[in-house]
Parts: C-alpha cells; sequence; structure tokens
C-alpha cells in the first residue's frame, strides 16, 4: 500500500524504503531516526515527490518499554531502513480500513510472491508481528524479531513480510495495481 500518485515513481525506482528515500532525496537524516507523526513529503530538483509516510500508530513511551536490545533510534533506523509488504489481503484490507488511512485513496499492489522470493531472498526478513505498530498491548520486539526467511520457523504465521532497503525492480513483480478510494471505488491502474 503506497500514496495513490507513487505508480509512476515506483515504476521508475521500484519500492524504496524511508531511509532510501531519504538518501535519495537528500533529505535530513533525524527522518529515519524518530517517530513521524505526520506523513514528510520529500523534494529535490529533477525529482518528482515522495511521500515518507507517518509512523503515527508508534508511540515513543510504548515503544521503549517493549524493545530488546536496542533503543529507540536504532529501531526507527532498521523500521525505515525496510520496504514493508503485506501478506495477505487481509492485512491490506485491514490498513485500508484504519482509521489513520480510510478517508484518503491509496494505490494498492499485489507482486507474484514466489519471484520477489527468487530475486530477493537475502533480503527478506519475516515478523510474527506488525513491527510499526504499539497502540494495543504491543508485544516485545526487537533487532532480531523480524527473521531472514531460511531461519523462520516452519509453520509460524507470518504477519508481515519486509525487504532490507528497497525493492528496486518491483514493477517487474507487480500482478495488480489499483487506486483503492474511500467511496469503495477500485480503479486499476495501468502497469
Amino acid at each position: 500500500m503506497a500514496e495513490a500518485g507513487a505508480w509512476p515513481a515506483i515504476r521508475a525506482d521500484g519500492l524504496q524504503s524511508a531511509a532510501a528515500l531519504v538518501e535519495r532525496y537528500g533529505a535530513a537524516p533525524e527522518l529515519v531516526t524518530r517517530r513521524r507523526p505526520v506523513a514528510v513529503t520529500l523534494t529535490a530538483p529533477g525529482r518528482g515527490p515522495a511521500v515518507l509516510r507517518d509512523n503515527g500508530v508508534l508511540h515513543d513511551a510504548q515503544l521503549a518499554r517493549c524493545l530488546e536490545g536496542m533503543d529507540l533510534p536504532a529501531f526507527y533506523r532498521m523500521l525505515n531502513g525496510r520496504v514493508y509488504l503485506w501478506p495477505t489481503r487481509r492485512r491490506v484490507a485491514g490498513l485500508l480500513g484504519a482509521r489513520a488511512y480510510r478517508d484518503r485513496a491509496h494505490l494498492v499492489l499485489e507482486l507474484d510472491t514466489a519471484a520477489l522470493l527468487a530475486r530477493h531472498a537475502p533480503a527478506v526478513r519475516l515478523s510474527p508481528i506488525n513491527m510499526g505498530a504499539t497502540l494495543i498491548n504491543p508485544p516485545r520486539r526487537g533487532p532480531d524479531t523480524a527473521r531472514p526467511l531460511g531461519e523462520w520457523p516452519r509453520g509460524r504465521v507470518v504477519a508481515e513480510v519486509s525487504v532490507e532497503h528497497a525493492v528496486p525492480d518491483a514493477a517487474d513483480l507487480v500482478v495488480a495495481a489499483a487506486v483503492h478510494h474511500p467511496d469503495g471505488r477500485v480503479e486499476p491502474v495501468e502497469r
């Protein structure tokens, strides 16, 4: 799930983590070492704008209590250094319906999972939790919560898939792309 107008940039440059976008746009490094309560639009000469989504569902006090083996800036660097993907349509629907997102249009991309794993397996991490949420009874989390694909216990449910840094060939992996509008309309995007 991305900003509604992000398809041209994704098609050209792939899916980029917040850290990769901050690098690319020469933006302030602290954007990836602390909470972003609101989305931040990045601009640079010769580039279209890019939006760093907020991480408003994280709350520093709650997050600090559930961290293991890292401090807040290290957690935010880790969080912002990955591209996040939902493993099921149900999880995407949940995010589309969340209070913070339900009143805006969003681009939803469906990727070929087998192709993603074939091309990016060393960079893939699996997590049993949503690493970017601490609203209700937040589970413990740390540097080993999201584990490499080869270390994932067989049969354990995956709540979140992430890829380190970027998926530069994301456009090649897209099997469906559509903008989901608040009124329920789904508008396919020309790939």
